[in-house]
């Protein structure tokens, strides 16, 4: 007799077959997403251009604001220009001006985020490279993450090894948006990201 005829004489789908995908799988694939995949919305980089502050005093929208900043579809470059005087700049001809680096920091596009890790660390420009070192350091997180944790579930048992996953994800899924300095949260979301296989896969294997 072979193995399926016994799983079958047995009973190959039940009541603790439904339990499982109810308690395990459900909440792995619902939920789990929002703590392990955030960091895809966390590096987001929205439209941003250089910050003038002289330029705040003056009662402009954003659009006069970014005309008067840099040319168009620039974000890291300011016109090399004193912004002490608003009548001169509007009655001058800024296309031939010579643009310079953003010196005072940026400004962001809050429509969709108020607050992304990029905007918090001005991870732009020159500083943009900091966005795809933090999801290569979640994916390698994940090529370490999985021996360790199926040695993990080998051992203490996979129920055991899921559910300690699945805490771990929470805190430093939550840890990684309350910090304010950028080497613990590359640290922390690399072990984040650690967990992401195992917490995807040892549902399957209860």
């Amino acid at each position: 007799m072979e193995f399926e005829d016994v799983l079958r004489e047995v009973g190959d789908y039940g009541k603790y077959q439904r339990n499982l995908i109810m308690i395990f799988l459900l909440p792995a694939a619902s939920l789990l997403p929002w703590l392990s995949m955030n960091v895809l919305f966390m590096v987001s980089v929205p439209d941003h251009w250089c910050s003038v502050p002289e330029l705040t005093a003056f009662n402009l929208t954003i659009e006069q604001q970014r005309s008067l900043i840099s040319p168009p579809n620039e974000h890291c470059r300011r016109y090399n220009i004193s912004y002490t005087d608003i009548l001169d700049i509007e009655n001058s001809t800024l296309s031939n001006v010579s643009t310079t680096p953003c010196d005072q920091g940026w400004q962001y596009d809050e429509t969709y985020w108020d607050e992304t890790a990029s905007t918090k660390w001005n991870m732009v420009c020159d500083d943009a490279h900091y966005n795809s070192f933090i999801l290569t350091m979640h994916n390698v997180g994940s090529i370490i993450g999985t021996p360790i944790y199926g040695s993990l579930s080998d051992k203490y048992g996979r129920k055991i090894t899921f559910f300690f996953t699945i805490i771990i994800t929470a805190i430093t899924a939550i840890s990684s948006v309350l910090q304010h300095d950028f080497t613990a949260f590359a640290i922390i979301k690399t072990i984040n990201g650690s967990l992401m296989p195992s917490v995807f896969q040892l549902p399957f294997i209860i």
